[in-house]
């Protein structure tokens, strides 16, 4: 195989937080791995702007907004988009409805590590590889 063949297309990635700390970590733990992103503030705005409106592989949301994460699943998930919830507690009825909708194995909890998302890239990665 040649590496060509060996180099991963780039996904893109939208990321939903209102923390400016969480957006610039995950902005420089991403960007170098060749991937596109995108950064929202607000669930709401994400949902209204963005989701169903541009085509992402991989969707990094916070939790705890009005509107929530479990918003964006709704809205992310019947478009076949990867939803993984970054959240300071995957304790509480909105984490649980999360959880219920989404699997537990897409939470990521604050503070995250480098390989937590690198692995997640990856995986993603994979998925749209195939």
């Amino acid at each position: 195989m040649s590496n060509m063949e060996k180099q991963q297309k780039p996904l893109d990635i939208l990321v939903i937080d209102d923390e400016e700390g969480v957006r610039l970590s995950l902005k420089y733990l991403i960007k170098p791995q060749g991937h596109n992103i995108t950064f929202v503030k607000e669930c709401g705005e994400a949902i209204r702007n963005y989701i169903g409106k541009n085509h992402y592989h991989l969707i990094l949301s916070d939790l705890n907004q009005n509107p929530s994460g479990v918003d964006v699943i709704n809205a992310a998930k019947p478009l076949g988009i990867e939803v993984y919830i970054v959240t300071a507690t995957s304790h509480g009825p909105l984490a649980e409805e999360a959880k219920n909708l989404n699997g537990e194995d897409h939470f990521i909890i604050k503070p995250f590590e480098k390989d937590t998302i690198l692995n997640i890239l990856s995986k993603t990665s994979k998925r749209y590889q195939e």
